[in-house]
């Protein structure tokens, strides 16, 4: 066999194998939640997440339950990295729930309360404005001490006018 062939050979070898190793879990989402269509599900990524995601997304189920069945089914991770990927999504996600609740209890007050809170923006505006502003004042000043005096200064020190 050609060395072009054996390559062509391992991959698809390796690729029949992969296949093989999730073959459990595509079952056991056919059998869980049989409304899943089974050829989108194997143009999925074979990951846990990905598998897990394009499931929670077509089912009512909670994402918690279909990862665990998921995980269940799955062949052993090879990758060090995916438990800590797995566990970072999920907390991503976390934090993202928590940015939407703050952005919509902002914008309940300002629906509430439109002048008090125009008012404390424009204060909060004129505090940053502040701030800026001497922060620019003093670095320039600064600047202006360590400046070289010009010839017409030096003149002026040296004949005290």
């Amino acid at each position: 066999m050609s060395e072009h062939h054996q390559g062509t050979a391992v991959t698809d070898d390796s690729s029949k194998q992969n296949q093989n190793e999730w073959s459990l879990v595509y079952e056991a989402i056919a059998e869980r939640w049989p409304q899943i269509d089974q050829a989108e599900l194997r143009q999925c990524e074979q990951s846990i997440t990905a598998i897990t995601k394009h499931v929670s997304d077509q089912v009512e189920s909670a994402a918690d339950e279909v990862n665990a069945a998921v995980t269940e089914f799955a062949p052993e991770t090879h990758s060090v990295l995916e438990p800590v990927a797995e566990k970072l999504k999920q907390a991503s996600s976390t934090v993202g729930g928590s940015v939407s609740n703050a952005v919509e209890r902002v914008q309940y007050e300002i629906d509430e309360s439109p002048v008090k809170t125009s008012l404390g923006a424009l204060a909060a505006g004129f505090a940053l404005g502040v701030l800026a502003t001497t922060i620019y004042a003093r670095a320039h000043r600064d600047a202006t001490h360590r400046r070289q005096a010009t010839a017409w200064e030096q003149m002026r020190k040296r004949f005290g006018a």
